[in-house]
């Protein structure tokens, strides 16, 4: 269920559908399940992210999508996800637990309201004694998840200092999965940790932009909880297991014919009106090497 509310936001974002859409399943609605997770550990502190990325369209130019990526914090795993995301599956489980409706309820309830839809598409758990890394990727055309382990960055501290948020942060530069990256980092927070795989300096990363500005995570606020937010990626029995290496290359080849890959997972009708859109999207992951 969840598989196929993720593919209709995807199409939204990369389609110019202006008309609200209706979900309707094939043969009687289902009762929603519990989201799938494989839960790493529970968070004290999370940090919140403003978002922004280039995407592709279907039918036009690239485009700048926003959300949120939350950082969160445990005792022994970090881990970095879509605001939205999260929140997803928060009500997935809500109508779960309270019996709110059936499938279809929570698709049109979800899929209609843009505060669900993720842009970020990179989450990733990491397990701060081994320093290795889990990163799961869906895409048009099924899920893939592979251990690293986490990458050294090479970064270089800079001589330059300003206030994000009225905290003094201090600049630091890196090259790193073949784009070049500025941060600025708070050492009033002695957390050496950021969004994605960004880690490694004196303080907890505020701010990350490559130098050209296809991906940027700017810190909107920290907050320190009682409670406890999970730690986890989803979890699915389709995910495909592989290495890194495989997993990107899958998911490049998806990118030269999207279209072609939904239709042959079952993910749009053969007749479906996105079959006459253009054949290939541009593939600009978060990492170029």
């Amino acid at each position: 269920m969840r598989r196929f509310i993720f593919i209709t936001i995807l199409i939204i974002s990369l389609y110019d559908v202006s008309a609200q859409i209706r979900i309707e399943s094939v043969g009687p609605p289902q009762p929603v399940k519990l989201t799938q997770k494989e839960i790493y550990d529970s968070a004290k502190v999370t940090v919140f992210y403003d978002y922004g990325c280039l995407e592709p369209t279907f039918n036009g130019p690239n485009v700048r999508k926003y959300s949120e990526v939350i950082l969160l914090i445990g005792e022994k795993y970090i881990g970095s996800m879509d605001w939205r995301n999260y929140k997803v599956d928060s009500i997935q489980d809500d109508f779960y637990w309270n019996k709110r409706g059936n499938s279809d309820d929570l698709a049109n309830y979800i899929v209609n309201d843009e505060r669900f839809h993720p842009a970020y598409r990179f989450p990733v758990v990491v397990n701060m004694d081994s320093q290795e890394a889990t990163l799961y990727i869906q895409s048009f055309s099924g899920s893939y998840k592979y251990n690293q382990q986490l990458p050294k960055i090479e970064w270089k501290l800079e001589n330059e200092e300003k206030k994000i948020k009225g905290i003094r942060c201090l600049k630091a530069t890196c090259r790193f999965g073949g784009r070049d990256w500025t941060a600025w980092y708070a050492p009033e927070y002695a957390m050496p940790y950021g969004p994605y795989l960004f880690q490694g300096l004196p303080g907890l990363i505020m701010q990350v932009v490559d130098t050209k500005k296809n991906f940027a995570f700017k810190f909107k606020g920290i907050e320190q909880h009682e409670y406890r937010r999970c730690i986890y990626l989803h979890h699915n029995e389709k995910t495909i297991i592989t290495t890194r290496e495989k997993a990107r290359e899958a998911v490049k080849n998806i990118y030269k014919n999207p279209i072609g890959a939904m239709v042959e997972n079952g993910n749009l009708p053969k007749d479906n009106i996105l079959l006459n859109a253009k054949k290939s999207l541009l593939y600009n992951p978060i990492e170029l090497e």
